[in-house]
């Protein structure tokens, strides 16, 4: 995946993990599940919620829980990320 680098943004690394792991390739780091949360805002925009959990059901029907929880991680990376209320005081 080194060589990769050179030629991908850091989102795009990171969404290539995820997909990695989805296959059985390792473990995920929480830095790339933010950076799959941006790029996955970034090009789904008013659907990235319905996208992200649409991918953690598609896995968890495949009985693919590993994945399926990861991509639930990544719903809750978005969830911060668009939330707009701002903590609370």
């Amino acid at each position: 995946m080194a060589g990769i680098r050179s030629r991908l943004g850091k989102a795009q690394v990171a969404f290539l993990a995820v997909k990695q792991f989805e296959i059985g390739a390792g473990v995920i780091r929480e830095i790339d599940i933010w950076r799959v949360a941006v790029l996955m805002v970034n090009r789904y925009a008013d659907d990235v919620e319905a996208n992200a959990d649409r991918r953690a059901d598609e896995l968890e029907t495949e009985g693919d829980h590993a994945g399926a929880a990861i991509w639930r991680r990544v719903t809750f990376a978005i969830e911060q990320l668009i939330d707009t209320t701002g903590p609370p005081h």
